[in-house]
């Protein structure tokens, strides 16, 4: 019996710390989409697309600016734990799916939050570039798997005019 519990120690060790990776892991990436979500509701006045310029009118000042905006996102333990069980067999590592839209949105709404700053309401020419930062090593020798995003646009203040009624 006591070699048995010997043997099973080590697993139920990693169990234990796979399952603390599962529920912490789980609900910070929660936490993170809850305060994106709160942002980008902040910013829902602001326009944004990958168009290179406005149909609408552009403000009396010229004041056109580029923006950037930047995310590295890294993945909790667990991620990176059940897509080396996928390297092995192939296809999609659909756990990173969660891990790349946080990045992408994120940095999408740090280039907003900057063009607010600078009292701009719409971004045009969007463009974003992500890269997997896949294998960085640590000082312990494991591997850490991260996404890097970055976001960047045209700001400017664009006149805004509630919608005239049609005449009759």
């Amino acid at each position: 019996m006591e070699q048995m519990i010997g043997i099973l120690f080590p697993f139920l060790i990693i169990g234990l710390l796979l399952m603390l990776g599962l529920v912490i892991g789980g609900a910070n990436e929660r936490s993170h989409f809850a305060a994106i979500r709160q942002r980008e509701a902040q910013l829902s006045y602001m326009q944004v697309t990958n168009l290179k310029s406005f149909f609408a009118p552009v403000a009396a000042e010229p004041n056109a600016q580029m923006v950037v905006g930047h995310a590295v996102i890294t993945a909790d333990y667990l991620k990176s734990f059940f897509a080396g069980f996928r390297k092995l067999f192939g296809g999609e590592l659909g756990s990173f799916n969660p891990l790349l839209e946080r990045a992408r949105r994120e940095a999408i709404l740090r280039m907003m939050e900057e063009a607010a700053r600078s009292r701009c309401n719409a971004v045009c020419n969007l463009r974003v570039e992500a890269t997997n930062i896949y294998g960085i090593q640590n000082k312990k020798n494991n591997q850490m798997v991260a996404i890097a995003v970055l976001a960047s646009g045209t700001a400017y203040r664009i006149e805004t005019h509630s919608p005239r009624p049609m005449a009759s």
